[in-house]
């Protein structure tokens, strides 16, 4: 993600800042559905902070609990209602994929896979971003 999010910025000549701050250092060697966070990484970039106009920025939080991983992604972008009305390509099946992976673990197993895409208001209730919290259970 640190690659991707380095070669993002470059892309779009830094208009954006990114962080990624890790709770516990073993997080490191915890393992998550193959292209989880890259998705919404790559949704922030793409539908929020490219269009924003000045500095955009993304925060990345990842911290546990007895049961579980705990991923926060937080950007500054344009919002989900105003990037739905740029024309863009877009298919959405990304997280259309990730939601049927998570409901068909979430069937057979007892802990849980949770997803959760907040709009993020500022003190008008204007959009101020977007907030993706990811839930992914221990020895996933």
């Amino acid at each position: 993600i640190e690659t991707y999010l380095g070669m993002e910025n470059l892309r779009y000549e830094n208009k954006f800042q990114y962080s990624i701050n890790v709770d516990n250092k073993s997080l490191y060697s915890r393992h998550l559905p193959k292209l989880m966070l890259q998705t919404f990484v790559e949704n922030s970039i793409k539908h929020g902070l490219v269009h924003k106009e000045g500095p955009g920025n993304l925060e990345i939080s990842i911290t546990s609990d007895n049961d579980h991983m705990h991923i926060t992604l937080t950007d500054n972008g344009i919002g989900r209602e105003a990037s739905a009305l740029l024309l863009r390509k877009s298919t959405g099946k990304g997280i259309m994929l990730i939601r049927e992976y998570m409901s068909s673990y979430n069937k057979i197993h007892d802990k849980k896979f949770e997803l959760q895409i907040i709009d993020v208001l500022g003190p008008s209730r204007e959009p101020a971003g977007t907030k993706v919290i990811i839930v992914i259970p221990d020895n996933y």
